[in-house]
């Protein structure tokens, strides 16, 4: 997400609903951001409940790299895919994850 965009994210612990917010403070509606962007966002979510909960829980993800523009997929695959867990499962088409992403 481009940093002007999302400053502040809130985790309603009831409903675990998020509300995103811009420097100013102000609610970021959910559908400025791209399906890129969700995606992220919700991976960022799903990985900081897996941190918190103390257990080591399976990652499936489909279509992992599919939204993302070659900067956000080098850091998923570099950074986040070998440290999600102990088991990622990623399902993927023949083009989306190469040789050498694969490696």
């Amino acid at each position: 997400m481009p940093s002007d965009l999302v400053h502040r994210i809130a985790i309603d612990t009831h409903s675990f609903s998020l509300s995103l917010y811009d420097l100013q403070g102000k609610l970021v509606p959910k559908h400025r951001l791209s399906a890129g962007e969700k995606q992220l966002l919700g991976i960022a979510f799903l990985w900081g409940l897996a941190r918190i909960s103390g257990h080591r829980l399976p990652i499936a993800i489909d279509t992992p790299l599919g939204r993302l523009d070659s900067s956000h997929r080098n850091n998923l695959v570099e950074r986040y895919f070998p440290s999600a867990s102990h088991q990622v499962i990623l399902l993927s088409t023949d083009t989306e994850i190469s040789k050498k992403e694969a490696q």
